[in-house]
């Protein structure tokens, strides 16, 4: 029986340090022991057979019904991109398929028998053996494995060929041990586009980010570059460098990113009180023993409290093994679909449902997503959402909603298949779609003055920037002592996460009320909240402070004096575009009509004169007029 392995995520660049290289003699006693000729015909009939046998899976396995044109098109392309196109031509039309050398030598092959169904696989055969019969400087077998790269090209971005290198390379990336850079990549629109960076990687310290474009690997151009074929360039031995030249909405020119290899971190799991009551807990990708490391941050966070809400971080996690999206979910389901995925034929199909769990977690769930949680992230997260046991807050995932099942072949080599779809409890596909958040919040950079720590262009250099300066008195050199590393962490994550800031504020709303219903409609009136306050920053930018002048006030005639102080009346007036709403004079809030007209009451110790207003409009823009108060 032939073994498959599921996975639900595209390729990881986490692939083995250990690279196995083969040394080739130069002296010519190689090609004395086998001559060419008989080396050729033998490959040739190998790559026969191995073009034969990879139609046959594709047209059975794969998860939709596949037209013969466009699989003959992609082994054509494929030939083309690995002899150049100044040697090979092509042309596909209403006519026919043709192909002709610069020699000279063509074959055509008429309308007629291309949508002849019993003849595609033959049809890829026929023009497979021309292409070798004409070409000399590469061996057929090599012009095979062109044709095969090209029909799964053909069929979608995560379908490709493994040749024995590959395929063994890739059992060791599911067996955990791991080297390379840290990012997960998918080909979209033709472009070799990052998903995301693993938390901690080379990738992730180096700046890179979803999205990103990786336009050349070492100044190879990635255009036409095959998924393994960026891996086998991006990976390599620890400590070894590689530039990657990155293409990204917010640079005005592509950018060189230097990145040193290194092992990958193997914890998938991370977790933080960010108040007694409130957990977080981040998973970076779904490895083989995350949801017993899931299970074990859940009872530290647990032990000896009553937990009120859970924030689960699933941003820029670009999936893994789908068994370990199946057991994440299932800490926090009791009962039900989990996940479902529905092929073209009865053997792809499969479900996952939920086991009772021994403790029952009723606290709420917010769980943050962004467009780098890609397949098993969404996976859970569609659970999730479609189970009503979480608020999603982000924005939406990547959209890989498709199985890939690995089918290794008689000669070592593999292919891998998309077989099915992915479909959440509720029915919903997946792909292309991704999870819409039910709150959506856009990640923001921390502003200027939560950055006031860091050197810049338009930081003033002060004593205290000083190496060994005098400590302010009865005060620490450090004013930002933490008891621990566990509260730095908690403090940074709150104080430059947004989204983090927000999911607390909204949990903490939540965890008053118990029923999902109720979770939704806090959840909605949180999102107006938030929008109102994007309206109040934007405008708060634009708008200038109050404009306040002073109508009346005589020190010198006062209401009322004592023996240590008077008692004035001070009128005036504070305009501003959005309205006043509060004015304050020496810290006595005054009264204030619908005008901007304010009023007050205040005593000044006996010898003092001057007097501060202080007026805010709605958009906390403040202004401040001191004046002296006699005649």
């Amino acid at each position: 029986m032939t073994k498959r392995f599921f996975f639900a995520v595209s390729l990881l660049l986490l692939l083995s340090l250990s690279i196995c290289s083969c040394v080739t003699p130069v002296d010519g006693t190689a090609q004395k022991q086998q001559p060419l000729q008989t080396s050729k015909q033998d490959t040739s009939a190998k790559g026969e057979k191995r073009i034969n046998e990879i139609y046959g899976l594709i047209t059975k396995k794969y998860y939709t019904p596949v037209d013969d044109k466009v699989l003959l098109d992609g082994a054509i392309k494929g030939m083309q991109d690995l002899l150049g196109d100044q040697r090979l031509h092509k042309r596909i039309n209403a006519d026919g398929a043709y192909v002709s050398f610069s020699n000279g030598a063509s074959l055509m092959i008429g309308n007629s028998e291309l949508e002849n169904k019993t003849l595609g696989r033959q049809n890829i055969i026929r023009f497979y053996k021309f292409v070798i019969g004409v070409e000399s400087t590469v061996e057929p077998i090599a012009i095979a494995h062109a044709a095969i790269d090209g029909m799964c090209k053909s069929l979608d971005p995560h379908s490709s060929f493994l040749t024995n290198e590959q395929y063994q390379e890739l059992l060791v990336d599911t067996k955990g041990s791991f080297s390379g850079v840290g990012i997960e990549i998918t080909i979209k629109d033709k472009a070799l586009i990052v998903v995301s960076p693993l938390d901690g990687t080379p990738a992730h310290k180096a700046g890179l980010q979803a999205g990103d474009r990786i336009i050349k690997i070492d100044r190879v151009s990635t255009e036409n570059m095959t998924l393994m074929e960026a891996v086998r360039r991006i990976r390599g031995p620890r400590g070894t460098r590689v530039i990657l030249t990155i293409g990204r909405e917010a640079l005005v020119k592509p950018l060189d990113f230097i990145v040193m290899r290194n092992v990958i971190p193997l914890i998938s799991v991370k977790k933080h009180l960010l108040t007694p009551e409130f957990g977080y807990v981040r998973i970076s990708n779904f490895r083989a023993n995350t949801k017993d490391e899931l299970s074990f941050a859940m009872e530290k966070l647990e032990e000896g409290r009553d937990m009120k809400g859970l924030i689960l971080d699933l941003r820029n996690n670009p999936g893994g093994l789908l068994s370990q999206a199946v057991g994440v979910s299932d800490l926090f389901l009791d009962s039900g679909l989990i996940v479902s995925a529905k092929g073209r034929i009865p053997s792809q199909n499969f479900e996952f449902s939920a086991t009772k769990n021994s403790k029952e977690r009723r606290y709420p769930i917010v769980l943050l997503v962004n467009e780098g949680s890609a397949s098993s992230s969404e996976i859970v997260a569609g659970a999730l959402q479609d189970k009503q046991k979480a608020i999603i807050l982000g924005t939406r995932t990547f959209g890989k909603g498709s199985v890939q099942t690995i089918l290794p072949l008689s000669d070592g080599t593999a292919l891998r298949l998309t077989t099915a779809l992915y479909y959440t409890p509720g029915g919903r596909s997946i792909q292309a779609t991704g999870v819409n958040p039910d709150i959506e919040v856009t990640l923001t950079h921390p502003s200027d003055d939560s950055q006031k720590d860091k050197k810049g262009e338009d930081h003033i250099l002060r004593e205290e920037d000083l190496s060994g300066h005098i400590a302010k008195a009865g005060k620490p050199q450090d004013e930002h002592q933490y008891r621990t590393e566990e509260d730095r962490r908690v403090q940074l994550l709150l104080k430059e996460d947004n989204q983090v800031q927000n999911a607390l504020e909204l949990i903490q709303r939540l965890a008053t009320v118990q029923r999902y219903d109720e979770w939704l409609s806090r959840t909605q009136l949180f999102a107006a909240e938030l929008e109102q306050r994007k309206e109040m920053k934007v405008a708060k930018r634009d708008i200038l402070p109050p404009n306040i002048t002073i109508t009346s006030h005589d020190a010198s005639r006062p209401i009322k004096v004592t023996r240590n102080r008077k008692r004035i009346a001070i009128k005036g007036t504070a305009e501003d575009q959005s309205g006043i709403v509060e004015v304050t004079i020496d810290g006595r809030e005054a009264f204030v009509d619908e005008n901007g007209h304010f009023r007050a009451d205040i005593y000044l110790a006996m010898g003092v004169n001057n007097v501060l207003v202080e007026a805010m409009d709605r958009f906390e823009n403040r202004a401040t007029l001191e004046f002296i108060a006699v005649r």
